[in-house]
């Protein structure tokens, strides 16, 4: 078995069985377990049962894993999204340099938006009606957003509270976190490398 950041990899006799995609990212633990009388063959009563296993292997690689660094920019405005470092709120950027790269780390079906320089994540742990930067367990379900893809832009929705979406419809300055309607290219982003 294989782990990566997005999927699990199950191996038989050295060969790829089967890929699942939006792996669980926490701490697992793993049960061998034989199913008696699977109903194919010859029905057998004789108990106890065994199951002789060479070994089993589950890994993870020893140097980590590439989660690109990008851009995180709004389709209306342009503007790229930026950490305000006097206040803990998420501002926005004309430029894309260090406080404006991002990296969308997956958790299942859901992504953490962790900034790449201070290693902040996004979050409406506090219902302020804006988005919030800090540091909060990743396991916090206002800290996950999923990715609604519109068109070729993405909108991030929270999965605490899934009617708050990031966007700037009020043009505030910094990030929004409320209902917002699917066709607004305000809460609409597009990842930049």
């Amino acid at each position: 078995m294989e782990w990566e950041p997005g999927s699990l990899k199950f191996y038989f006799d050295g060969q790829l069985f089967r890929t699942i995609n939006q792996a669980p990212d926490y701490p697992m633990g793993m049960i061998l377990n034989i199913y008696t009388d699977a109903g194919s063959g010859k029905h057998n009563e004789v108990y106890p049962k065994e199951w002789a296993i060479d070994y089993v292997r589950v890994y993870k690689k020893d140097a980590g894993y590439d989660i690109p660094k990008q851009g995180i920019k709004n389709r209306e405005t342009g503007e790229f999204l930026s950490l305000a470092t006097e206040s803990d709120k998420v501002i926005l950027s004309t430029t894309n340099e260090n406080l404006e790269k991002w990296q969308m780390i997956p958790k299942g079906e859901y992504f953490l938006i962790k900034n790449a320089r201070t290693n902040e994540l996004l979050h409406n742990e506090h219902q302020k009606g804006y988005v919030e930067h800090g540091v909060v367990p990743e396991t916090y379900y206002s800290a996950q957003w999923k990715k609604e893809t519109v068109g070729n832009y993405t909108r991030f929705v929270n999965r605490w509270k899934p009617t708050q979406v990031i966007h700037i419809e009020n043009n505030l300055g910094y990030l929004e976190c409320s209902p917002i309607h699917t066709g607004a290219w305000r809460s609409q982003w597009e990842m930049i490398d």
